[in-house]
């Protein structure tokens, strides 16, 4: 994993763990979000939204619904 994937993937982590009180043991790069932390669409919207602000970015609206891990 490249450095750069490597950040994006921390920062994601740190936004799931601080957004909605995950542990970050429990997130890696291939964590689902709906089958394997259990999130539904509301928090997805959520995270989404955050990664957004952080990156500075925009995730596209149907993108959204394909947005697994």
């Amino acid at each position: 994993m490249s450095t750069d994937r490597k950040l994006v993937v921390e920062k994601i982590r740190q936004i799931i763990t601080e957004k909605l009180g995950y542990e970050p043991v429990e997130i890696d790069a291939s964590t689902t979000l709906k089958e394997g932390l259990g999130i539904d669409s509301f928090d997805s919207l959520r995270i989404i939204f955050e990664v957004e602000d952080e990156f500075d970015i925009k995730v596209p609206p149907q993108e959204v619904t394909h947005v697994k891990t």
